[in-house]
């Protein structure tokens, strides 16, 4: 998979393309379950994608994040390749892990207060993105990059 080639920012089409030309199993495939992301506790579990498991992730979240990652725009693609390059591996550069999880995860879920179904207690990064990651949408879509990225070729 090759890095969007207009570095640092790409543009909404080079953006588009680069997530189109991924392979579809990096939205579709389940991943292993594992602890949840805690910045309380400084708590950042891998997120591992299963390409054997026969379960497949809903169309519709597919879709949702297929959609979410297109339709960045300009001011959020500029504000993630701040974090890095999420088109390249960690170890060259690239988005880090740790940040998705800092910045990204959960991104919004602060601003609910009390009742915000433990996401105070787990900790919760301010609004990242222009649009609030109710569903944690942003977050499984870089986690998802991430983990394609950051595979050994």
């Amino acid at each position: 998979m090759n890095a969007v080639q207009n570095a640092p920012t790409p543009t909404a089409q080079e953006w588009t393309n680069w997530i189109d030309n991924l392979p579809r199993g990096v939205w579709e495939w389940s991943r292993f379950k594992g602890k949840d992301i805690n910045l309380n506790k400084e708590l950042f579990p891998p997120f591992i994608l299963n390409p054997d498991d026969p379960k497949r992730t809903v169309p519709a979240s597919v879709n949702q994040y297929l959609n979410r990652a297109k339709g960045l725009s300009t001011w959020e693609r500029e504000h993630l390749f701040s974090l890095g390059n999420p088109t390249i591996p960690e170890n060259e550069g690239g988005l880090r892990y740790e940040d998705i999880c800092r910045h990204i995860q959960s991104s919004g879920r602060n601003i609910d207060g009390p009742g915000s179904k433990g996401y105070l207690k787990k900790g919760a990064p301010p609004m990242f993105f222009q649009t609030r990651d109710q569903g944690n949408n942003y977050g499984s879509i870089f986690r998802r990059i991430y983990w394609y990225i950051n595979q050994p070729k």
